[in-house]
């Protein structure tokens, strides 16, 4: 599907068949929701997802999430304003994320399937763990085959 940006979504509809409108979903830093425009009905209708998680392979997966211990300097969870909540100290330095330190780890900001669709509560204030994981990479990978899912 291509995207583009136009100052009339007229011009979007007529040119493209897509139209990006500014989605600012519940606890989320806000985005671009994608619309959908049916030519046979001349109906438009939501996707129903910011663009965000349309488009990154992560929100089908969760494999990460629900596979290894989440932990890092614990002084970095109030600076990106992780909620109590979803954390505890590991050791004198360390935090971790609450679920991943176990046998059979899943983070207690997972939500959803793995392998289907799933999304994180905190994605914007997740720990550098987690932002270091790039889809593809070698953890990614090693979490997916844990999973039985397909390479990316």
């Amino acid at each position: 599907m291509l995207l583009v940006s136009v100052p009339s979504p007229a011009i979007a509809r007529r040119e493209t068949g897509v139209l990006q409108t500014p989605y600012a979903g519940e606890g989320q830093g806000g985005g671009l929701a994608v619309l959908g425009i049916s030519f046979a009905k001349g109906i438009a209708r939501p996707l129903g997802l910011p663009l965000m998680e349309r488009t990154n392979p992560c929100t089908a997966c969760g494999a990460c999430c629900a596979n290894f211990r989440v932990s890092f300097y614990w002084a970095e969870a109030p600076e990106r304003g992780l909620p109590e909540a979803l954390y505890a100290p590991l050791n004198a330095t360390m935090a971790h994320m609450i679920g991943t330190n176990c046998r059979h780890p899943r983070c207690a900001a997972l939500s959803g399937e793995i392998g289907r669709e799933t999304r994180c509560a905190v994605y914007d204030a997740r720990p550098s763990p987690c932002r270091s994981v790039e889809p593809g990479d070698d953890k990614c990978l090693q979490a997916r085959v844990a999973y039985g899912l397909a390479e990316l």
